[in-house]
């Protein structure tokens, strides 16, 4: 439905509407965004509907109303958005109306709507002077926002609630972690332009993209571990159409565009690749991204895996794959399958090596034998994926908590859960023994037990309703990630005077960071031998903690990003 709209080049018809769009409350924002009936037509046909001269001359029109400059642009933009996701959401159930919702109303924390917002990320590319070809760029940009917009009501309506939120609100708040990170390393820009030969305003445009796009894997799980979000989305962002896209955004001559879009979507594939978690004897390198596998099984899961749907996935023609195992045994196994499928095999190399990665199945989440290879990222090699390592650990403010995980009854139902005293222990073992009716029979007698103190008395039915269903989701480990959320204020960036390293500074709210202080988590690493090893962390350092195991992937320059706490 969405693809039909973008290709704006004959008139496509929208149902209009003759009062105001207004946009329901939303806990988490204010302001509703009022679209005047004088102006929605307008704007919409901004996006559908005209030529792309008849466009063109169009917003000149509203630039030159509304005083011209960017903000006529970007309302011009945000508008068309709304437009384009008002038919992609036409006669959409009650979810999904408060979803679009969401990205019509006013944001306090952006200081726009989220809309607005998406189209302020197109300010970095500059429209050429040509007329002519600033209607083509024009035209391009509004075929992209579709194919975004699109992917972000998705995202947030799919958010899953039972964990730290990964709906589009936490996108928004990693592009803006991306433009700080820029602010605080502007070198991270100056390697882009060398390494890509584009301008620097399309290197914070890509850079941005990666943000903004780097989750939207989550709406194409279908069941698969939510870790492998990241192989999903990779494949999203790497189909013809939005490289194609892409290609076109970027307008700079004699730019290296395949080494830009290899390495957006790499960004994007690796951005959660920053963890050793796991041993794997096999690497598979294809055209779509290096793999790691356990056995023979796994490694053909792989290719049966991609192969399912060869208009997407190439992992299945020899000529694109590589596969590295760790014994010239498993190399003639492989070799004698391909053989029995009567399959040209690709080429197979030994080495004497194992791969270190995390785990993230696609097909069996309980199974850990496929993965990502760990790696080492220097922000001024690879800027893109580095960035977006910075930025997406870093969101791990209270404002990442839903409205629900904000309750109090909720977060002291989820205390008991994780505090590992002896409610928290049964839990634990119930959890081992996967009896569903006892487990959620077991929660359901902790939640009832708190909702019925006299502080939750007064809640209305409808919190109440919403605080067990999302208790009731909740295990025994979950709660350090909510408590590592809550007694943290702010994140800076400084640049060390002595080292001249980049340094996170995490500051805190006292009295609450303290009070966390007592409960702990236990975790488990590898360490530089691949020998596991316990963790005890207090759960008011969970985020922070987790912020310093993946910064480890990380360098500038050659120098160590370092996270540090100020109270």
């Amino acid at each position: 439905m969405g693809d039909a709209v973008a290709v704006a080049e004959k008139p496509i018809h929208v149902r209009l509407i003759d009062t105001p769009i207004v946009a329901q409350a939303n806990p988490k924002v204010k302001k509703p965004l009022v679209i005047q009936p004088s102006a929605a037509p307008e704007a919409r046909q901004v996006l559908v509907g005209m030529s792309k001269s008849a466009a063109a001359t169009l917003l000149e029109s509203i630039m030159a109303r509304d005083g011209g400059g960017e903000n006529a642009i970007r309302t011009a933009r945000a508008q068309a958005m709304a437009a384009h996701l008002d038919q992609y959401t036409e006669q959409l159930p009650e979810r999904q109306e408060l979803s679009k919702a969401y990205f019509l109303n006013n944001d306090e924390r952006l200081g726009m709507t989220p809309l607005e917002r998406i189209a302020m990320v197109y300010e970095h590319l500059t429209p050429p002077d040509n007329p002519e070809q600033a209607t083509e760029s024009e035209s391009t940009i509004r075929k992209h926002m579709a194919f975004l917009v699109e992917k972000a009501f998705d995202q947030q309506l799919v958010n899953p609630p039972e964990y730290l939120s990964h709906g589009f609100e936490h996108s928004l708040r990693v592009v803006n972690y991306s433009d700080k990170v820029v602010e605080a390393l502007p070198q991270t820009i100056d390697a882009m332009v060398k390494k890509y030969g584009i301008s620097r305003g399309e290197a914070r445009f890509m850079i941005d993209q990666v943000a903004l796009l780097h989750d939207i894997g989550y709406t194409q799980l279908y069941g698969s571990d939510k870790a492998a979000h990241s192989i999903v989305g990779a494949q999203m962002v790497n189909s013809r159409e939005h490289t194609r896209l892409l290609r076109a955004l970027v307008q700079t001559q004699g730019a290296q565009t395949d080494n830009l879009i290899h390495d957006f979507r790499d960004a994007i594939l690796f951005h959660n690749a920053d963890k050793v978690e796991q041993i794997f004897s096999a690497r598979i390198e294809t055209s779509h991204g290096r793999f790691l596998a356990t056995d023979i099984n796994s490694i053909m899961n792989v290719i049966s895996t991609f192969a399912r749907n060869p208009q997407e996935f190439d992992l299945a023609q020899s000529s694109s794959m590589h596969i590295y195992v760790s014994t010239e045994e498993v190399k003639l196994t492989l070799l004698e399958t391909f053989r029995q499928l009567e399959h040209e095999p690709p080429e197979i190399v030994v080495v004497e090596d194992v791969f270190r990665g995390r785990s993230i199945n696609l097909l069996q989440p309980k199974i850990r034998a496929l993965g990502l290879e760990f790696a080492q990222v220097d922000a001024l090699e690879s800027p893109m994926q580095a960035i977006i390592r910075i930025a997406d650990n870093l969101d791990f403010l209270p404002e990442r908590l839903s409205p629900v995980q904000q309750e109090s009854a909720f977060q002291e139902i989820c205390r008991i859960f994780g505090d590992k005293g002896d409610i928290s222990k049964d839990l634990e073992q119930l959890e081992k023994l996967s009896q569903q009716a006892k487990l959620v029979a077991f929660k359901r007698q902790v939640i009832d037990s708190v909702l019925e103190l006299p502080e939750y008395s007064g809640l209305p039915k409808s919190r109440r309703d919403a605080i067990l269903r999302l208790a009731l989701a909740q295990d025994s480990k979950q709660y350090r990630h909510i408590a590592g959320c809550l007694g943290l204020e702010a994140v800076e960036f400084q640049i060390n005077p002595q080292t001249q390293a980049l340094e996170v500074v995490a500051r805190v709210n006292p009295q609450k960071y303290q009070s966390l202080q007592a409960i702990v988590a236990t975790e488990y690493v590898l360490d530089e031998h691949d020998n596991k090893q316990q963790v005890d962390i207090p759960v008011s350092d969970y985020q922070i903690w987790r912020t310093q195991e993946a910064f480890k992937s990380l360098r500038v320059d050659g120098k160590p990003i370092t996270v540090r706490v100020q109270q």
